[in-house]
């Protein structure tokens, strides 16, 4: 089991979890569940063009999520 599964199940042994956490924690988990999709969809043996289409896709959301990210971090810098 690797170190985010890990910390996963350790934070969903915690008791008295409220909905908004519950909510979060399931959402974290659907993520975890298309990385792996992901993982095999991309796995050897796959054609180049899917294997293209996976990393492009990937790449993409991780840039808009960089910028989302930092731009909450720094909102009136824009001003």
């Amino acid at each position: 089991m690797d170190e985010s599964r890990q910390n996963m199940q350790l934070f969903l042994s915690k008791p008295d979890f409220n909905e908004p956490e519950n909510d979060y924690v399931k959402k974290l988990e659907e993520i975890d569940e298309y990385l792996d999709k992901l993982k095999k969809i991309a796995s050897s043996g796959c054609s180049s063009e899917v294997l293209n289409l996976v990393l492009n896709s990937m790449t993409s959301l991780a840039k808009v999520l960089s910028t989302m990210s930092s731009s909450k971090k720094r909102p009136f810098e824009s001003i």
